[in-house]
C-alpha cells in the first residue's frame, strides 16, 4: 500500500504516532514535515504534506472533520506496524514529534500577541501520548536530556502533561532512584514537576523537593530560583 511513493507512504506510516481516535488539526501535520519528508528522502515541505494528505483523505485511508483528521483503528494499527518494521520503531518516532511539538509550543509562546490556541492546546493534550511513547528503557529518565526538557518546562502546563505521560508512580520511582545516585538537583526538579500535576496532593512531593535541594553541597544561582519556585 502506497510504497512506491515514499512520501505518502511516509505520511502513512507517521501518522500512527498519534493516540487512538486523536483528532489533529493540519497545522500539527505541517510541523513534523520535517520528519516526514526525511523518511521520503525529500526536502522538508508542507506543501507537500499537505498534497499527500488530501491523497490519503481521497483514497479514504483518513477522516476529516472540522477540527482535523482522524483514523479507523484498523488503519491505525497499519500504521503503527509500518513505524515498527522501521529501524528504532516507534521509540524513535516519538522522540522526534516530542522535540518537533516542544520546538513549535515555545514558538507560540514567543510568537504574534494572537497565537494558534487550537494548535497550542493539541500540543499539549498530545505530548502526553507522546511522552510515553518516547521513554528509552536502558536510560535513566533524569539521564534523558530530551525527557527532561519536558519534564522541567519552564511552562508548568508542558510539565504536567509529560508527568502524566511518565505516570506519577513511575515518576516518583524514578525520582528516588535519581536520588539514590546524589543526583539531588535532578531530583528536586523531578519532585516539582511531580507536584505540579499532583494537584491537592502537591505539599508532601514539594517538601521533598525542598528536600532534595538541602542535600546539595552548594548553593547556585540555579538551585535558589528552584528553591523560591517551590516555595512559592
Amino acid at each position: 500500500m502506497f510504497r512506491h511513493v515514499p512520501i505518502l507512504a511516509a505520511l502513512f506510516a507517521c501518522f500512527g504516532c498519534f493516540a487512538e481516535d486523536d483528532i489533529v488539526p493540519a497545522s500539527a501535520l505541517d510541523i513534523l514535515s520535517p520528519v516526514v519528508c526525511e523518511k521520503a528522502g525529500a526536502a522538508p515541505s508542507h506543501h507537500k504534506v499537505r498534497k499527500w494528505l488530501a491523497a490519503l483523505l481521497q483514497a479514504s485511508l483518513l477522516n476529516e472533520s472540522a477540527n482535523g483528521f482522524n483514523v479507523h483503528d484498523l488503519v491505525r494499527d497499519v500504521m503503527v506496524t509500518r513505524v515498527e518494521e522501521e529501524h528504532g520503531g516507534m521509540e524513535v518516532l516519538q522522540r522526534r514529534v516530542v522535540q518537533l511539538f516542544l520546538a513549535a509550543f515555545d514558538e507560540l509562546g514567543n510568537g504574534p500577541k494572537s497565537p494558534d490556541n487550537a494548535l497550542e492546546g493539541f500540543l499539549i493534550r498530545s505530548l502526553r501520548h507522546h511522552v510515553q511513547q518516547a521513554q528509552q528503557p536502558d536510560v535513566e529518565l533524569w539521564n534523558d536530556d530530551l525527557l527532561m526538557s519536558v519534564l522541567t518546562h519552564k511552562a508548568d502546563i508542558v510539565s504536567a502533561s509529560a508527568v502524566r505521560g511518565i505516570g506519577l508512580e513511575d515518576l516518583q520511582s524514578a525520582i528516588e532512584q535519581c536520588e539514590g545516585v546524589g543526583c539531588w538537583f535532578e531530583a528536586s526538579k523531578l519532585w516539582y514537576a511531580a507536584s505540579i500535576a499532583n494537584g491537592m496532593g502537591s505539599g508532601e512531593l514539594l517538601k521533598r523537593g525542598l528536600a532534595a535541594i538541602g542535600n546539595l553541597p552548594d548553593e547556585t544561582a540555579e538551585t535558589r530560583a528552584l528553591e523560591s519556585k517551590i516555595l512559592s
